[in-house]
């Protein structure tokens, strides 16, 4: 199986269009703007495109056969399925580990519930599971009914062993919304001087 990568279904749609907006302001600011003050006031559209791809593109599930992989905004953590103790899809999902620890997943939001309206135009709340958080919830239910128990003890696995829960922090989506904010602060202040 390959990696299948998830994210909230609208999440590349805002960021296209936030991209999209940030490259359009761009573009009229080099027209209509005299040259010498472009390069500061860029910093407005850049924060633009810096905030749709650190939090629209940059958030992912990743599954694998044997982990899944939750890109946050700043960090990486990579969870074994035989270090999963259960998934919370109640307000999206959430992933709590076997040591206790909860790991909640920004790329796949949900309310848990959505609004529909029957033939008499009568509104039901439902309970609702969004389709890529029902495919991690179906991927760990399969792994677990296909990886076998070792004989004798309670765990999943063929060694016996566990892979380590990994967690990594990346300072380059920070450091990028701080430089891109700073530099926006430049151009601030620079409109303000026109």
């Amino acid at each position: 199986m390959r990696p299948l990568v998830l994210r909230n279904g609208r999440a590349p749609v805002v960021a296209a269009l936030a991209l999209a907006a940030a490259v359009l302001a761009a573009l009229l600011m080099v027209i209509q703007i005299p040259l010498e003050r472009v390069p500061a006031l860029l910093g407005l559209p850049a924060v633009l495109a810096a905030v749709a791809w650190v939090c629209y593109l940059r958030p992912r599930v990743v599954l694998a056969p044997e982990a899944l992989t939750i890109v946050g905004i700043a960090r990486t953590t990579t969870i074994p399925f035989s270090r999963i103790d259960r998934l919370d899809v109640r307000l999206g999902l959430t992933v709590h580990a076997e040591d206790g620890r909860a790991h909640g997943v920004w790329a796949l939001p949900s309310a848990g519930r959505r609004v529909r309206r029957d033939e008499r135009r009568r509104l039901h709340v439902e309970r609702h599971v969004p389709a890529s958080v029902q495919t991690v919830v179906d991927a760990l239910a399969r792994w677990r009914q296909e990886t076998p128990r070792p004989s004798g003890s309670g765990e999943r696995g063929e060694s016996g062993g566990k892979a380590p829960i990994r967690s990594a922090i990346s300072i380059v989506p920070p450091g990028l919304l701080v430089l891109a904010g700073v530099w926006a602060l430049w151009g601030l202040r620079t409109a303000a001087e026109l």
